[in-house]
């Protein structure tokens, strides 16, 4: 189960702001958590849930006590490809992800992490943030529709 979720989780926690160090720290941290408390965990809650919640509390209490929150690029692996213009060209599309990403508040962008990242459902973002379904999905849909925008002007450009 580690290998199954340590990476959704490190890219989760990298894309809403921690450094990778603490990425690692806290998901290490969960798995030890998880592994202490697997009998008391409800046999309804998904475990993928408990996760990313999890994990997020733990990012938040780190927030709170560095007072730091810094989005990290979200395509920091980029495939490498033989033709270097079309390298370039993706590095330069998600950097201006990234910069959208960064301008929008936590309300709104985690949501679409979350969804993006862990492939949770409606109601389990919902759930996790203590928002409405509804409230969720519209979230996600805003910041789709900037970055479709985004998305649009940039290939305006070439």
């Amino acid at each position: 189960m580690y290998a199954k979720y340590k990476k959704p989780l490190y890219n989760y926690l990298i894309k809403m702001g921690s450094t990778g160090a603490q990425a690692e720290d806290i998901v290490h941290g969960v798995y030890i958590k998880y592994y202490e408390r697997m009998e008391s965990i409800l046999e309804d809650q998904k475990t993928e849930y408990w996760l990313f919640r999890t994990a997020r509390n733990q990012m938040y209490d780190i927030f709170r006590r560095n007072s730091v929150r810094k989005h990290e690029p979200i395509g920091e692996n980029i495939l490498a490809y033989e033709n270097p213009t079309i390298l370039i060209e993706r590095k330069e599309l998600e950097e201006a992800i990234n910069e959208q990403l960064q301008k929008l508040p936590p309300e709104q962008s985690e949501p679409f992490l979350l969804r993006v990242i862990s492939g949770l459902s409606y109601q389990e973002i919902a759930d996790m943030l203590q928002l409405s379904e509804k409230l969720v999905k519209s979230r996600i849909h805003n910041t789709r529709e900037k970055l479709r925008s985004l998305l649009n002007e940039y290939k305006e450009l070439l």
